[in-house]
């Protein structure tokens, strides 16, 4: 991997060292240009280094129950995969309000977000509990976790269930696709209970306006 260009100013072109950078602001400490970090690129960068790291896990034929061995995996793809953490590009800040999401994105960020939140506690639980489980002789905790974890999709489908016998990267991508489904459904009652609290809190406040106006009537 080649090494990355020196940074440097975007507006007096003066090289930078990795020092005077900040995250997300700093001032630039040839011009006190108020710059920020760009770091637009990184998402998909960090997508590819999973995505190798991976491949890797698959190659080696890692297997669910040693998934721990996953994390230096990805660690060395995180520090050698070309253009990782190098794509961050330095702008001039422009004090700007900031945008207003729409409902689309609101409801897309949500939803992502208990996506992303039910993978992280499913690998931690089954792998945390599972080893313990594994260890106190309890086989009937082990069903019980890989279960859990194995629906929506493991009533339908024998094959999307969880087994400690299943490479990593088979129970992953099970434990992922099950995720999709249950971050669907709380993203829908969420909605819904807060769809049916904004409507009581109108409610109430259209009351309370007119009690106020009683009072009001009552005193003249």
């Amino acid at each position: 991997m080649s090494s990355s260009p020196q940074p440097s100013c975007p507006r007096c072109q003066r090289t930078l060292e990795l020092s005077d950078i900040r995250f997300p602001l700093f001032q630039c400490p040839h011009c006190a240009t108020k710059l920020q970090l760009s770091l637009r690129r990184l998402p998909l960068a960090l997508a590819v280094t999973v995505v190798v790291s991976l491949l890797l896990s698959h190659m080696i034929g890692l297997k669910a129950y040693a998934a721990i061995l996953w994390i230096p995996i990805f660690w060395l793809c995180l520090k050698f995969v070309p253009g990782l953490l190098v794509s961050a590009e330095l702008k001039v800040y422009a004090d700007v309000p900031p945008k207003v999401r729409g409902v689309i994105k609101r409801n897309l960020l949500l939803f992502l977000s208990f996506w992303f939140g039910l993978t992280l506690v499913g690998i931690v639980h089954a792998y945390v509990l599972g080893w313990g489980a594994f260890l106190l002789a309890s086989k009937g905790d082990v069903w019980e976790i890989t279960e859990l974890w194995s629906l929506p999709l493991g009533l339908v489908n024998p094959a999307f269930r969880l087994s400690p016998e299943k490479s990593f990267v088979a129970d992953l991508g099970i434990l992922v696709a099950n995720c999709y489904f249950n971050a669907l459904a709380l993203t829908l009652i969420f909605k819904f209970v807060h769809r049916m609290l904004q409507r009581n809190r109108v409610t109430q406040l259209s009351i309370g306006g007119n009690r106020v106006g009683d009072d009001d009537d009552d005193d003249l």
